[in-house]
């Protein structure tokens, strides 16, 4: 039985992965994540039919293995098919996101979905045409099993005593649920929201920019005069600084990469310090710079909150994009 329900996995796995290829997706970590996921749910289904199966086959049809199959398998489909639906509605809706997240999340998703669904095919498939030649049936005997059994009695007994306290009394536990039910909002709006969550990982950086045709020898200025900032910040560890990078090579624009002392060696956390390089470096005149935490995607900003302004006219643009940052600056609490 056991093996049964093992070769599940690969053959779940193998589907999922078939998926991925023909719908385009790489190999990255978000679809090893998605498929670190699946070992443990692909064999859920499996454990549910086999175990039906082996039941039947204890209640006398042991010598007839094709008939306990068919009828185990029968007998569990709709609740399988429907466990499996659930988890279906929950990673579906994600094939249909569209924008950044979508990039992030329909990889993992489709994966997942797909992966499920492979997985009730070989359940209600594979599992009974493999508990049909090859589960062998014996009369259980030996003291872990006495063991297990006497174990699986005593929970037995408690769920029995559980279930008839919430029979007699359905308001209460009606009440109780719905208690828990209204809690779980108030929970969830204690809980911090966010794209990606904060995350301590001892560096962070600087993107600063003079303004346009500022010479290399300006911006080196400039730059000597952030590294010193920075410096000030008793948790800074080492700094790293470049002028000129990407593909672009504007040599009016540079970026400082900091590098903190071990969270073990101080007291504020990285978004912190963070908060106070830019309140240090915003200070410095003639210059633009903005402390954030390194991409989670090379390539890519990585600041909570980011505005993009577009359109044909690239003077008005500049002017919107110039009053929209004339009315942000008067929020703090923004950065």
């Amino acid at each position: 039985a056991t093996l049964a329900v093992a070769a599940t996995i690969p053959v779940s796995l193998l589907g999922a992965v078939a998926i991925a290829y023909f719908a385009g997706f790489t190999v990255n970590m978000i679809l090893m994540l998605a498929l670190l996921l699946l070992v443990g749910v692909v064999v859920d289904d499996a454990i549910v039919v086999i175990e039906n199966i082996h039941r039947w086959r204890e209640q006398g049809l042991a010598a007839d293995t094709v008939s306990a199959a068919l009828h185990g398998a029968r007998q569990v489909s709709f609740a399988v098919v429907a466990a499996t639906l659930t988890l279906v509605s929950i990673f579906a809706p994600a094939i249909f996101m569209s924008g950044m997240v979508a990039r992030f999340f329909q990889t993992f998703s489709v994966t997942v979905t797909f992966g499920v669904l492979v997985s009730l095919i070989v359940a209600l498939t594979l599992i009974p045409m493999l508990a049909a030649h090859h589960l062998h049936y014996e009369e259980p005997s030996g003291r872990l099993y006495a063991a297990f059994g006497r174990a699986h009695a005593a929970m037995d007994r408690a769920y029995r005593r559980v279930l008839a306290w919430a029979l007699r009394f359905p308001w209460r536990v009606l009440g109780a649920a719905g208690l828990l039910f209204v809690a779980s909002f108030a929970v969830f709006a204690a809980i911090g929201k966010g794209f990606v969550p904060n995350e301590d990982e001892g560096r962070f950086l600087v993107r600063f920019k003079l303004p346009v045709g500022a010479s290399l020898a300006a911006t080196e200025a400039k730059l000597d005069e952030i590294e010193a900032t920075l410096r000030e910040i008793p948790e800074v560890r080492h700094l790293f600084s470049a002028v000129g990078l990407g593909a672009r090579g504007k040599v009016n624009e540079g970026v400082v990469f900091v590098q903190l002392v071990d969270k073990s060696e101080r007291d504020r956390p990285q978004w912190e310090i963070r908060k106070e390089a830019q309140r240090r470096v915003g200070a410095i005149p003639g210059v633009q710079a903005i402390a954030s935490r390194p991409p989670i995607v090379g390539g890519m900003r990585s600041e909570p909150l980011q505005f993009a302004v577009v359109g044909p006219d690239l003077a008005r643009t500049e002017s919107v994009a110039q009053r929209l940052a004339k009315r942000l600056r008067a929020h703090p609490e923004i950065g």
